[in-house]
């Protein structure tokens, strides 16, 4: 089902603004655009990259019961920079070795294989304008957005350079071929955005990946990273692989009172412990501060409630390996000195924007789901949170109140209140995100609704906040560079340049 962004994408596009003087004889420049793409003579961090995001909603027409179009959030967002040469060799397959051969920048094309479309690796890019450059222009060249589909075809050409436009954010793929060509020959190839072609530059990128923290109480990720780590006991306590240990690092604040629990058999779990430093990236050994094992097992109990260090980083839990699956379902972290009624984890930002150089990252969009049969008898409340003011809605949804966010709700099965027909309205609340207040959504649907609906609302905060996130550091390239995310909006990207 093509997924459509609930806010209309603006035309990609580039404006270059001096903004202010910085020191060391640079001075600070924009440019806006998903790709946006710059040129600057120093390479240092990008002073601020500035990611918009809105909720997404697939198919068309009205919501309702029988045309149900789902909601979907985000749980994170994919940085791209590279120079102005958006294509990485990579994507060419090493189809059997009897396709392709790559080397560096340079593709050698052995033969012309249809099967070949399958095995070569996509290449994602944002929608836009773009323009498709080759060093050899023997055969076609061919881009596709379905692998076995000639219709899908999106450029076909025996031009050395030529130039596409993506309506939709999709994934692609290139292959080379056809007849009149003398096998084998070398070529180089580029992509770049916008639509006159340059002079060929190597590809030089790199990925940005940004994971959204937990927007509930619940701080417990039981899909998260797995450590295959054990506590070594003893004056000092290490936190040391091995492949056959599990354990789990859980982000939270110094010095503050949090309380684990919900995991049933306290034997499942061995020991807990603070890490005070940057989480391993190889399998080096790395210290642990008040770590605590139980022997038995027995006094963990339902719950533990503990403080963290200052220093603290990371709360490690290792668990029974053979029980993990089952003992990580109905786990809970969370801030306080007891344990409060289970709340599923999430991650799920519905729309905001996140500046990724500075790592603030503020929460426009809330959601919230439930059965239809929960929300009518008033038991959809148990998930209830705390959010700041009512959410203030008109249409799709009548929510009570009115605000200046009137329209800027929508929901999965409801697009208006059921005109002409025996309805009816019933609110509930979404789950809790950190900032302590109220609200709740109100919809209204026939009363026939099957109990078993699931009912999934999203709406515009009236006032939205915000969460301090890891900044994360983008160099530049001197010349030419590309930046992008996987995100429906346009960013904004303020860069050094000399003066």
């Amino acid at each position: 089902m093509k997924m459509i962004p609930f806010l209309p994408r603006r035309t990609p596009m580039t404006r270059f603004i001096a903004l202010s003087l910085a020191a060391g004889g640079t001075t600070e420049a924009e440019a806006t655009g998903n790709p946006a793409a710059f040129e600057t003579d120093v390479a240092k961090p990008l002073k601020s990259l500035l990611v918009p995001f809105y909720p997404v909603q697939a198919g068309s027409g009205d919501a309702s019961p029988e045309n149900e179009r789902s909601i979907s959030g985000w749980t994170g967002v994919n940085a791209n920079r590279t120079g102005k040469n958006m294509l990485p060799p990579s994507v060419f397959y090493y189809y059997q070795s009897t396709y392709l051969d790559v080397s560096g920048d340079t593709i050698t094309v052995k033969k012309s294989d249809d099967r070949a479309w399958s095995a070569l690796n996509g290449l994602f890019l944002k929608a836009g304008k773009y323009v498709i450059t080759r060093s050899n222009a023997q055969g076609n060249l061919t881009i596709r957005t379905s692998i076995n589909d000639y219709a899908s075809n999106l450029l076909q050409t025996q031009n050395a350079s030529a130039s596409f436009t993506l309506s939709a954010d999709c994934t692609i793929k290139i292959k080379f071929g056809g007849s009149s060509v003398t096998y084998p020959y070398d070529t180089t190839v580029m992509i770049e955005p916008g639509e006159t072609a340059s002079t060929y530059e190597p590809y030089s990128g790199n990925t940005y990946p940004v994971v959204f923290p937990s927007m509930g109480k619940n701080l417990f990720d039981k899909d998260g990273t797995i450590y295959h780590r054990y506590f070594n006991m003893g004056d000092t306590v290490e936190w040391k692989y091995s492949a056959d240990s599990k354990s789990v690092a859980i982000p939270v604040k110094g010095n503050t009172q949090y309380t684990l629990s919900g995991y049933g058999d306290s034997a499942t779990i061995y020991r807990i412990g603070f890490l005070n430093q940057d989480l391993p990236t190889g399998n080096e050994s790395v210290p642990l501060s008040n770590a605590v094992s139980t022997g038995n097992y027995s006094s963990f109990g339902a719950s533990r409630t503990f403080t963290t260090d200052t220093e603290t980083r990371y709360v490690v839990v290792q668990f029974n390996a053979s029980a993990f699956t089952d003992t990580v379902a109905y786990m809970q972290l969370e801030e306080g000195s007891s344990a409060t009624a289970f709340e599923p984890y999430t991650n799920t930002v519905y729309g905001g924007e996140i500046d990724l150089a500075t790592g603030v990252m503020t929460v426009e969009w809330i959601g919230a789901s439930a059965t239809w049969g929960s929300i009518k008898t008033g038991t959809a409340s148990a998930v209830s949170g705390n959010m700041n003011g009512y959410l203030n809605v008109d249409k799709p949804l009548i929510v009570a109140g009115s605000g200046a966010n009137a329209s800027k709700c929508f929901c999965n099965v409801a697009k208006y209140a059921w005109e002409n027909k025996d309805y009816v309205a019933a609110h509930f609340y979404p789950s809790t995100y950190n900032n302590g207040a109220s609200y709740r959504f109100t919809v209204y649907l026939h009363k026939d609704t099957d109990d078993d609906t699931v009912v999934s609302c999203v709406g515009m905060l009236t006032t939205p906040f915000t969460i301090q996130l890891d900044p994360v550091t983008i160099q530049t390239l001197i010349g030419n560079n590309t930046v992008w995310t996987d995100t429906n909006g346009e960013n904004t990207v303020v860069y050094l340049k000399r003066r």
